[in-house]
């Protein structure tokens, strides 16, 4: 079991590693914009590390389930202000 583990972690390591390269200041300063088509990307990625962590999905009430389904309540946060 302890290489299964390891190799999870291993794998969203590199997932969420490529995700940070996505939004880094090296990709500002070479003028490289972050696109609509860009960000999809990164969430069908982070889209296949939870369903690669969690094989039988989310509970509802989950933060992670909630902002892939894009109904998680914003309320009492920053976004609401802006």
């Amino acid at each position: 079991m302890k290489n299964f583990a390891f190799d999870v972690v291993h794998i969203l390591h590199i997932l969420l590693s490529k995700l940070i390269d996505t939004v880094l200041q090296k990709n500002v300063d070479a003028d490289v914009c972050v696109t609509q088509s860009s960000v999809q990307e990164a969430l069908q990625i982070l889209r296949g590390a939870v369903m690669i962590v969690y094989p039988m999905g989310l509970p509802p009430h989950d933060p992670i389930r909630l902002e892939f389904d894009n109904t998680e309540d914003l309320s009492g946060t920053q976004v609401v202000h802006k």
